[in-house]
């Protein structure tokens, strides 16, 4: 008799962690500008919280750690990193990982809204490489939960945003900002993406470039967030 062979599939669940920095609470009804930093592939949320935290003050700062673990290996010093989504050239497979992920963070933001003082109008979201691709697809895919979203040394992901509402192209600010000097994400297409956003309808998209600097956070990175979320908050 031949053998037969059978699929099937089951679901693994697990628990992915997220911390919120919240600001001290002197009037019950205050409610505060939420930003939510996404670490980059193979890095924790303490990269974020080291680079970015600077902009804690007077607003809500939410810390997620991306679902996926894998070994980053550097010779005898092995360590543990996280992932928001894997690639493997497959366009579509991208899509879905980054889907999956953009709705995990609206999941988080609502969480965090169900317990902190949060304005729903100003929810940010902030990521560096990978977390910078993921942040502007997750804030275009769910415009209910984030109201605006900034890239740094990443790069928007035009390609998945042709079906953006027209409405949320309008209103949705998208800021990116990149080294000059960055050999691990180019800046060209990173300028390419943004002039492709603005042909495809988005209002408020803008880049900026910093000379010199390379696939990093500096000071002068986190000023050109610093000064764009100072105008957007108006």
């Amino acid at each position: 008799m031949e053998r037969t062979r059978t699929h099937g599939a089951l679901t693994i669940a697990h628990e992915v962690p997220y911390h919120v920095d919240c600001p001290p609470i002197t009037d019950p009804g205050a409610r505060f500008e939420t930003l939510m930093l996404l670490h980059g592939m193979g890095e924790t949320p303490a990269f974020m919280r080291k680079r970015l935290g600077a902009l804690a003050e007077g607003r809500i700062i939410v810390y997620p750690r991306a679902p996926w673990p894998f070994e980053v290996r550097n010779g005898d010093n092995n360590r543990i990193g996280f992932a928001w989504y894997v690639f493997s050239g497959d366009q579509q497979l991208l899509r879905e990982g980054m889907e999956l992920s953009a709705g995990h963070l609206a999941a988080i933001m609502a969480a965090v809204a169900a317990k902190h003082p949060v304005d729903p109008e100003r929810t940010r979201l902030i990521g560096f490489s990978q977390g910078g691709y993921l942040a502007p697809f997750a804030a275009a895919t769910h415009a209910g939960a984030f109201r605006a979203a900034a890239s740094l040394s990443g790069r928007i992901k035009h390609e998945f945003l042709s079906d953006t509402p027209a409405e949320t192209k309008e209103r949705l600010p998208l800021l990116h900002v990149h080294g000059g000097g960055d050999a691990r994400v180019l800046p060209g297409p990173a300028r390419d993406s943004v002039e492709a956003c603005r042909t495809m309808g988005f209002m408020q998209v803008e880049y900026h470039e910093v000379p010199g600097a390379g696939h990093e956070v500096t000071a002068p990175m986190v000023e050109i967030v610093k000064e764009w979320l100072g105008r957007i908050e108006t």
